[in-house]
């Protein structure tokens, strides 16, 4: 980008750092609340909603996952952002879907461990 644009990208890069804090401190709350389930924070899909050990368990990995995505989203778009706008526009999606794909993925996993089957009880 042109130097005309330099305090446009330094905003946007400035955001996308302060997206990843958030996903930090969100991670951070995960992991330190330790909530039983509920409708508003934390992995809410039905496995996890109907199982407290699942719900814990699931929050936790999840909560850690976000903090490791975080650290390295701001360190990717500190080393990243005067020249590749589209990449860390694009590692910022992928390390949402990352984060989703993961907390869900697993919570599926240890509920079929546990009940041998998806089926909600």
């Amino acid at each position: 980008m042109g130097d005309n644009l330099r305090p446009v990208q330094n905003i946007l890069f400035l955001g996308f750092a302060c997206i990843y804090l958030i996903i930090i401190i969100l991670g951070i709350l995960l992991i330190a609340l330790k909530t039983s389930p509920n409708p508003w924070f934390g992995v809410r899909v039905p496995w996890t909603m109907c199982d407290k050990e699942i719900w814990t368990r699931a929050q936790i990995f999840s909560g850690k996952i976000m903090i490791i995505i975080g650290i390295f989203g701001v360190m990717f778009n500190y080393f990243l952002r005067h020249k590749h706008f589209f990449v860390v526009l694009g590692l910022l999606v992928v390390s949402i879907t990352l984060i989703a794909v993961t907390g869900i993925g697993y919570s599926a996993k240890i509920y079929k461990q546990k009940y041998h089957s998806l089926k909600v009880k």
